[in-house]
């Protein structure tokens, strides 16, 4: 069986494969963009924003903080929860201290000010405290993030990858949100969309789980391709600007070498090994830089890549001169990569552990 999980302020999709003994194998990386609630609420507040006018607003915040709250509030609740009322108008309950601040700035009512509106008075109205927006108007706050949601799925499923796919898992916050629901079931008839119980805990309850079995998920797919930033010799068709000379040897600087590339499947706790050498006869330490590129082919270190981590080998035995080697061993592990480096003559070992969940 193989399931799809949307989830996120951002979505994020991740397609899953269940094994036999229930672990569960990754088949494509995280992937997503931001799309999810919070570009909803922000469209919804925008629209509030410029009704009343920036400064107005500004101003709102600042002096009554609780009531600014209350609202962001509303907006969460209504968008989750859409239904229209009988003339087809979401209904939002403005505080009274955004009225009563709006009266006092521009000498009439939301309401009068509404009605006297050309731009508003056909899509809004105002009664009782009570913002209620056409359901055209609202749906088009959500049709940037419903499009692109649908867009990426349907990106997706048409991978060959994904062949096989039956369920589609919908869980996150804004999971809760009907539009979304009835888009994705309209747009894959062709499979089960599944919506849980509680679906904006799901990721809570799920990070629990996983907390007291890590095991749950057996194979990943590596999100970034991973390397170590190193000198080597220099070859021909390298970068001249990436040129360098050391005791009046060309090296080549900024080189990726790769570990792991974005996309490559690996079970965990794998390791994949990589070695380096010193590049002074009477060097006593080896730094080693860790990178990570989104680029699954990268070779060198440029504007694409970032540095994760170091970590420091010590190596005393200079007898070696030149000859002497460094290996560097990453292991995959549940949400960290385990990084080791090692000195062969002396057989002293440095570990680093890199947590995945802060290195976007």
């Amino acid at each position: 069986m193989r399931v799809w999980n949307v989830s996120g302020g951002t979505v994020d999709v991740t397609v899953r494969e269940v094994l036999p003994d229930r672990s569960l194998k990754e088949i494509t990386k995280a992937s997503g963009g931001a799309w999810g609630g919070l570009h909803v609420s922000e469209k919804f507040r925008q629209f509030i924003q410029d009704l009343v006018g920036q400064k107005l607003m500004d101003n709102f915040k600042k002096r009554h903080p609780v009531a600014h709250l209350e609202l962001e509030r509303e907006i969460e609740r209504k968008k989750r929860n859409l239904k229209g009322d009988e003339s087809l108008k979401i209904t939002i309950n403005l505080p009274a201290e955004l009225l009563e601040l709006f009266e006092e700035k521009k000498g009439k009512s939301l309401a009068e000010f509404v009605n006297s509106s050309g731009r508003y008075r056909e899509i809004v109205d105002v009664k009782n405290e009570r913002l209620r927006i056409d359901m055209k108007t609202t749906l088009r706050m959500f049709k940037p993030a419903v499009d692109s949601i649908l867009d990426h799925i349907e990106e997706l499923v048409s991978n060959p990858v994904t062949q096989g796919l039956r369920n589609i898992i919908l869980v996150g916050g804004f999971s809760d949100c009907k539009i979304i629901q009835e888009a994705v079931k309209e747009k894959f008839k062709r499979f089960r969309v599944v919506i849980p119980q509680e679906a904006g805990l799901a990721v809570m309850k799920g990070a629990v789980l996983f907390g007291h079995n890590p095991l749950i998920v057996s194979e990943r797919v590596s999100p970034f391709t991973y390397g170590t930033k190193q000198l080597r010799y220099f070859l021909e068709g390298d970068p001249e600007e990436y040129k360098t000379e050391i005791n009046g040897v060309p090296y080549c600087k900024n080189v990726f070498n790769t570990l792991a590339k974005s996309g490559e499947t690996f079970r965990l706790g794998q390791r994949v090994t990589t070695d380096v050498a010193p590049v002074h006869a009477k060097q006593t330490q080896m730094p080693v830089i860790l990178c990570q590129s989104d680029n699954p082919d990268q070779n060198y270190f440029d504007k694409n890549c970032k540095e994760i981590g170091t970590l420091i080998v010590d190596m005393p035995d200079t007898t070696g001169g030149l000859q002497r080697t460094v290996d560097v061993s990453l292991a995959f592990g549940e949400t960290e990569l385990h990084v080791t480096g090692c000195d062969r003559s002396s057989k002293k070992n440095v570990s680093v552990t890199i947590d995945l969940l802060t290195k976007k």
